[in-house]
Protein backbone atom coordinates (compact mmCIF):
# COMPACT_ATOMS: atom_id res chain seq x y z
CA UNK A 1 0.00 0.00 0.00
CA UNK A 2 2.82 2.39 0.91
CA UNK A 3 4.65 1.64 -2.33
CA UNK A 4 1.48 2.21 -4.35
CA UNK A 5 0.87 5.61 -2.70
CA UNK A 6 4.54 6.54 -3.08
CA UNK A 7 4.46 5.63 -6.79
CA UNK A 8 1.32 7.73 -7.24
CA UNK A 9 2.94 10.72 -5.55
CA UNK A 10 6.04 10.30 -7.71
CA UNK A 11 3.98 10.06 -10.90
CA UNK A 12 1.95 13.18 -10.09
CA UNK A 13 5.10 15.05 -9.05
CA UNK A 14 6.73 14.21 -12.38
CA UNK A 15 3.66 15.28 -14.33
CA UNK A 16 3.51 18.52 -12.36
CA UNK A 17 7.18 19.23 -13.04
CA UNK A 18 6.72 18.52 -16.76
CA UNK A 19 3.70 20.84 -16.85
CA UNK A 20 5.61 23.60 -15.10
CA UNK A 21 8.52 23.22 -17.53
CA UNK A 22 6.18 23.42 -20.51
CA UNK A 23 4.35 26.39 -18.97
CA UNK A 24 7.62 28.25 -18.47
CA UNK A 25 8.51 27.67 -22.10
CA UNK A 26 5.15 28.97 -23.31
CA UNK A 27 5.30 32.01 -21.02
CA UNK A 28 8.86 32.78 -22.17
CA UNK A 29 7.97 32.58 -25.87
CA UNK A 30 4.79 34.68 -25.75
CA UNK A 31 6.48 38.12 -25.50
CA UNK A 32 8.55 37.33 -28.58
CA UNK A 33 5.41 36.38 -30.51
CA UNK A 34 3.68 39.58 -29.46
CA UNK A 35 6.74 41.61 -30.40
CA UNK A 36 6.81 39.91 -33.78
CA UNK A 37 3.13 40.71 -34.35
CA UNK A 38 3.75 44.36 -33.43
CA UNK A 39 6.70 44.52 -35.80
CA UNK A 40 4.65 43.13 -38.67
CA UNK A 41 1.80 45.53 -37.87
CA UNK A 42 4.22 48.46 -37.99
CA UNK A 43 5.63 47.25 -41.32
CA UNK A 44 2.09 46.93 -42.64
CA UNK A 45 1.31 50.54 -41.73
CA UNK A 46 4.34 51.72 -43.68
CA UNK A 47 3.93 49.43 -46.70
CA UNK A 48 2.65 51.00 -49.90
CA UNK A 49 3.10 48.10 -52.33
CA UNK A 50 -0.16 46.09 -52.58
CA UNK A 51 1.70 42.77 -52.93
CA UNK A 52 3.84 43.54 -49.89
CA UNK A 53 0.74 44.59 -47.93
CA UNK A 54 -0.98 41.29 -48.78
CA UNK A 55 2.12 39.39 -47.62
CA UNK A 56 2.32 41.41 -44.40
CA UNK A 57 -1.40 41.02 -43.71
CA UNK A 58 -1.01 37.23 -43.94
CA UNK A 59 2.07 37.36 -41.71
CA UNK A 60 0.24 39.54 -39.19
CA UNK A 61 -2.73 37.17 -39.17
CA UNK A 62 -0.38 34.21 -38.61
CA UNK A 63 1.46 36.01 -35.80
CA UNK A 64 -1.78 37.02 -34.08
CA UNK A 65 -3.19 33.50 -34.41
CA UNK A 66 0.00 32.02 -32.99
CA UNK A 67 -0.03 34.44 -30.06
CA UNK A 68 -3.68 33.63 -29.33
CA UNK A 69 -2.95 29.90 -29.45
CA UNK A 70 -0.06 30.41 -27.04
CA UNK A 71 -2.35 32.30 -24.66
CA UNK A 72 -4.92 29.50 -24.81
CA UNK A 73 -2.23 26.87 -24.28
CA UNK A 74 -0.91 28.84 -21.31
CA UNK A 75 -4.38 28.90 -19.77
CA UNK A 76 -4.74 25.14 -20.29
CA UNK A 77 -1.35 24.52 -18.71
CA UNK A 78 -2.21 26.70 -15.72
CA UNK A 79 -5.43 24.72 -15.24
CA UNK A 80 -3.52 21.44 -15.49
CA UNK A 81 -0.94 22.74 -13.02
CA UNK A 82 -3.72 23.61 -10.58
CA UNK A 83 -5.38 20.20 -10.92
CA UNK A 84 -2.06 18.38 -10.48
CA UNK A 85 -1.13 20.51 -7.46
CA UNK A 86 -4.45 19.63 -5.83
CA UNK A 87 -4.06 15.95 -6.69
CA UNK A 88 -0.52 15.94 -5.34
CA UNK A 89 -1.67 17.44 -2.04
CA UNK A 90 -4.36 14.76 -1.71
CA UNK A 91 -2.00 11.90 -2.56
CA UNK A 92 0.70 13.23 -0.23
CA UNK A 93 -1.86 13.28 2.58
CA UNK A 94 -2.76 9.66 1.80
CA UNK A 95 0.92 8.72 1.76
CA UNK A 96 1.45 10.45 5.11
CA UNK A 97 -1.52 8.57 6.57
CA UNK A 98 -0.16 5.23 5.37
CA UNK A 99 3.27 6.14 6.71
CA UNK A 100 1.82 7.01 10.13
CA UNK A 101 -0.06 3.70 10.19
CA UNK A 102 3.12 1.83 9.35
CA UNK A 103 4.97 3.69 12.10
CA UNK A 104 2.21 2.78 14.56
CA UNK A 105 2.35 -0.89 13.56
CA UNK A 106 6.16 -0.85 13.86
CA UNK A 107 5.89 0.70 17.33
CA UNK A 108 3.38 -1.97 18.37
CA UNK A 109 5.65 -4.73 17.12
CA UNK A 110 8.61 -3.24 18.98
CA UNK A 111 6.52 -2.98 22.15
CA UNK A 112 5.52 -6.65 21.78
CA UNK A 113 9.15 -7.66 21.28
CA UNK A 114 10.18 -5.77 24.43
CA UNK A 115 7.33 -7.33 26.40
CA UNK A 116 8.52 -10.87 25.56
Amino acid sequence: RYRMEHDTVTLISNRLEDTRTELASVVDSLPQLLKQADSVANQLKAAADPDRRTELEAALNDAQTSAEQHKQHEAQLRERESRLTDALRIEEAKLDAVSRRLDAVAAQLEAQEVAK
